[in-house]
């Protein structure tokens, strides 16, 4: 059994069809993987009943007892034949036709959210759709992409150095090479080093790239103009103003500026509104406070690999919120802490 495919972590997919934030290409592909064998289908289920006795606490006012019995009963019964058709019901025409298209994309091998383009040029492009990517790429680099990132990579890259083009977010831990720089090109900055560990955002909308470095240096610098360079040692963001097309440098304090890759987030005496802003950024949620006056409401906590659901939960009991799903939002609410 493999619940870790190169591509897809079906341990998160079940976690987040426990916590109702999968979609119906995820529910697909985490049901063909249930019904993939019994050894599957048993870890499910032992995972599901672990799960409903470590989460007590009433969520989104949901019965976990009949929920379980619903999926028993319906999703994951002995027949897929019985399955398909309860999942067509359910999602209409849309799924069915999905399914199809399935199909087609995967005797191609892009059946996956995360997935790469091998073609004719002397470049592989490595994209992450809707979940993050880990890629070794042939120096021995390792890049983890967030979501909605993709990266080019040559093939062979030149004997004097390694360039990369990226577009979106990425970790990078560069292998040593002192005679060949690894750069890394984004929007209108290059990035350059020889051997060492960060973490680039470069998001398309964003008014600003910035690169944090977690071991060795890095030069940051403008693409048209070389001269313009901020070097960055271990702690320290550069800073890229589009608008302004200047560089700056400063002391990182995001301490959870990997929580996107980690799941690892840690909150001392923090505001409920940056809270809600560092999850939407690491689960790639719209959680929504509607009442204003609890944007200042304080947290101390840390969550080590937790579900959204079950962050939430906890700070819905700490700080006695309500929190309701609808949709594709999450709105929180709740009285005042003053």
């Amino acid at each position: 059994m493999d619940v870790h495919n190169k591509h897809i972590d079906y341990i998160d997919l079940i976690n987040r069809y426990l916590t109702n934030e999968i979609n119906g290409r995820e529910t697909i592909l985490l049901e063909e993987w249930v019904l993939e064998s019994e050894e599957n289908k048993n870890f499910f289920n032992k995972f599901k009943k672990t799960w409903a006795l470590s989460n007590t606490v009433k969520s989104f006012d949901i019965d976990v007892n009949a929920e379980w019995n619903k999926i028993q009963n319906k999703i994951f019964s002995s027949s897929k034949e019985t399955t398909i058709q309860n999942i067509r019901q359910k999602n209409n025409n849309f799924n069915f036709i999905f399914r199809i298209a399935a199909v087609v994309v995967l005797s191609f091998s892009l059946v996956f959210s995360a997935y790469y383009f091998i073609n004719k040029s002397k470049y592989n492009t490595f994209v992450a759709d809707n979940y993050v990517v880990t890629q070794k790429i042939s120096d021995g680099s390792i890049i983890t992409l967030n979501n909605n990132s993709k990266i080019t990579v040559p093939k062979e890259f030149d004997k004097n150095v390694r360039k990369v083009k990226l577009k979106g977010d990425a970790f990078f831990d560069v292998k040593h090479d002192e005679t060949k720089p690894f750069i890394i090109e984004t929007g209108k900055i290059e990035i350059q080093v020889l051997g060492t560990s960060f973490y680039v955002k470069s998001q398309k909308n964003s008014p600003t790239i910035e690169v944090i470095v977690k071991t060795g240096k890095v030069a940051v610098r403008l693409a048209n103009n070389p001269q313009k360079e901020i070097i960055l040692k271990p702690d320290e963001k550069g800073i890229f103003v589009k608008n302004k097309n200047k560089l700056k440098k400063i002391n990182n304090t995001d301490v959870n500026y990997l929580s996107w890759k980690t799941k690892f987030l840690i909150f001392k005496n923090e505001k409920l509104k940056n809270v809600v802003n560092k999850l939407n950024e690491t689960y790639h949620t719209h959680i929504i406070i509607t009442n204003p006056k609890i944007n200042n409401c304080t947290i101390t906590a840390t969550f080590n690999n937790k579900s959204i659901g079950a962050v939430l939960n906890i700070l819905k009991e700490t700080l006695d919120l309500e929190i309701k799903r609808q949709k594709n939002a999450i709105y929180v609410s709740g009285n005042s802490c003053e």
